[in-house]
């Protein structure tokens, strides 16, 4: 459905429109509410108690899932302007405004992850649909915005940064507990960073902050002699806070507020500059 994941159902289970097997109606209205943004409950009474219950044929939404739901789709109380347009849910997020911003971008297997706020898009590689969603709709455990984060090729794994934690993510599945990012060996002062990007010819992730980047080489597992240094020094034509940061192809790409800077890592130098919604088909 494109609003947190799709709905399916199993060819293999007994499908109803009664009490017996599993009751169409209730099972899709679990998973339509998850699509809109819902979250499990722990409310045995609520139609998104995660447990299937017996059907029943009068008061499917129990008084708690008529309030989320209205907590997600309801206007905003004296902001008229919501009434010059479609009521869409306040999770919902306009892809193709002029402003747009992300807090990090980052490959996740055959797809590309655009994080902004608590919120997400999925861009797949070979496919022109972008899914998008709350985070914890595709990601349960992680509760938090993303501020940066990186993807080792190698090893088939990211790491999404939230302040002073971080979360492994392999495949599609986070691993373990967030552990802290003193792991990389920064100086305790360093609490937060603002972009992270990992570049795959030499084998080390930038991590920046403010005006100044680290060099954490991955193979030795030890930050480089001699950080952090100037980050417009280093990359002219870049000479603000770095919101998001992506590899390829020998370029990295500063997201910078709504723009995106294209710098040819060989040549050190800007060579394009593009809008941050166009990497969503804008």
């Amino acid at each position: 459905m494109g609003a947190g994941g799709d709905t399916h159902f199993d060819d293999d289970e007994h499908w109803t429109a009664g009490g017996t097997g599993f009751n169409l109606f209730v099972v899709a209205a679990h998973e339509f509410g998850h699509a809109l943004g819902l979250k499990h409950s722990r409310n045995p009474e609520s139609l998104m108690y995660p447990t299937y219950k017996t059907f029943r044929s009068t008061n499917l939404l129990s008084r708690e899932d008529v309030a989320n739901i209205k907590a997600l789709y309801s206007p905003l109380r004296g902001h008229r302007s919501w009434l010059l347009r479609p009521l869409l849910p306040r999770l919902m997020q306009d892809k193709c405004a002029p402003d747009l911003t992300f807090d990090a971008v980052v490959t996740l297997g055959d797809a590309t992850f655009f994080f902004k706020d608590r919120y997400l898009w999925i861009k797949y590689n070979e496919q022109s649909d972008i899914k998008e969603g709350p985070i914890v709709n595709f990601m349960p455990t992680i509760k938090t915005s993303i501020d940066a984060a990186f993807w080792i090729p190698r090893r088939s794994t990211a790491y999404l940064i939230h302040e002073s934690n971080f979360w492994t993510v392999k495949g599609s599945v986070v691993r373990g507990k967030p552990r802290s990012i003193s792991f990389f060996g920064f100086p305790a002062w360093v609490q937060d960073v603002d972009a992270t990007v990992h570049i795959v010819k030499t084998g080390r992730t930038l991590f920046f902050m403010h005006d100044v980047y680290w060099s954490y080489n991955e193979n030795r597992k030890v930050m480089d002699f001699g950080y952090p240094r100037s980050i417009s020094e280093d990359f002219p034509g870049v000479n603000t806070t770095i919101d998001a940061a992506f590899y390829e192809g020998d370029f990295i790409y500063f997201f910078v507020g709504p723009q995106v800077y294209k710098f040819d890592h060989s040549h050190r130098a800007v060579v394009g500059v593009e809008t941050a919604n166009s990497w969503l088909g804008c």
